[in-house]
């Protein structure tokens, strides 16, 4: 069995070194066996274009998550969540950083969302844990 490799490739064109002006992209297959690179379909390519440009995006949004930077990311959840309402790792992450920045009744629909639909995985559980604590002891100190 032949083994096969999407690569996917991007041009931008830059007027004054940092605004880009376009972005030119493609995917190719490449076949492991004869190392042949070729173009596929032209609704195939849009397909992976689509999930290729999703998965960059969530990649940057967990790094920006990871160092701090919580506001930028969940601008980058905002813009996958505005294409795809449930792609999870984006509710995920989003409900993340809004509970790590002290949102938690903005967080509240999130995690009943993933708790809905993950009632019996450990970290959903965990956020859940952490947001009604977090609610029950902002309730107190308004009292």
């Amino acid at each position: 069995m032949q083994k096969h490799t999407f690569r996917m490739y991007e041009k931008k064109d830059k007027a004054y070194s940092v605004l880009t002006i376009s972005t030119e992209r493609q995917v190719t297959v490449v076949c492991h066996g004869c190392l042949f690179e070729r173009q596929l379909e032209e609704k195939l390519e849009e397909k992976l274009l689509v999930k290729f440009a999703k998965e960059d995006l969530i990649r940057s949004a967990f790094s920006l998550s990871e160092r701090g930077k919580h506001k930028d990311a969940i601008k980058k959840y905002d813009k996958i969540l505005k294409n795809d309402p449930e792609y999870i790792h984006a509710i995920y992450g989003k409900t993340s950083c809004l509970i790590t920045l002290g949102k938690f009744s903005e967080a509240r629909p999130y995690v009943d969302d993933l708790f809905h639909r993950y009632p019996d995985n450990h970290e959903v559980i965990e956020m859940k844990s952490v947001l009604e604590r977090n609610l029950h002891l902002t309730c107190q100190t308004t009292d």
